[in-house]
This record gives structure tokens, sequence and C-alpha cells, in this order.
């Protein structure tokens, strides 16, 4: 299977990002059904940087940006879909029907050529 980068490429990924050393596999629900959906999982930037660290013969640097919207998403029928808040700073902040604000990061991983 060919690699998914080129030498000295970049992979950015899009994801949220715990800035605590915490974990989380979320199963929800919707009230009133036996069915538990998956997703929403959380992963910590501890456990990330752990990960690049141990394949760092192939890469050069890593970092993480929060990453914001320049325009606001409308709540949708469905409450799992995310839409937008202001928070007290004027910033757009990701929120569900969890009752979860959603910290979406870019991750950069930039690989040694």
């Amino acid at each position: 299977m060919p690699p998914c980068c080129s030498e000295g490429g970049v992979i950015i990924i899009v994801a949220q990002f715990n800035d605590y050393p915490v974990d989380a596999i979320v199963r929800w629900s919707y009230s009133g059904t036996a069915y538990w959906n998956r997703g929403l999982n959380l992963f910590s930037k501890k456990t990330l940087d752990s990960f690049l660290e141990k394949n760092a013969r192939a890469i050069r640097e890593w970092n993480y940006e929060r990453f914001f919207l320049p325009f606001d998403l409308k709540k949708q029928d469905d409450p799992i879909r995310t839409w937008t808040e202001k928070d007290s700073a004027g910033q757009r902040i990701f929120k569900n029907g969890l009752n979860m604000e959603i910290n979406l990061q870019l991750l950069s991983i930039k690989l040694k050529t």
C-alpha cells in the first residue's frame, strides 16, 4: 500500500482534541429510543502526542490550532448536529445536543524529507 503522504508533506486533521489528559468514548441515544449510537469520541492531546512521539522518525513536527468558523451555524432539527454560539469573548464556539462544547482544532503534522 502506498504511503498516505509524501516525504516532506503535511497531514491536516480537523477534530476535537482534549486539552486535558482524558480520553472519552461516547455513546448517546435519542430520548425514548433503545438504540445507542456511537461517536463524538474525544482523544486527548497527551494521547496523540505520545503516539506521534513513537513515530518521530518520520515526523518533523506537529502543532494544534483552535478552529473557529467565520460564520454562524444554525441549530438543526436533529439536536446532535453541531451549531455555533458566541462565547463571552465573541468567539463562535461549537455546541451540540449533548450539552457539549466541541473544541474543534486543526492538527498539522509535518513529515521529514
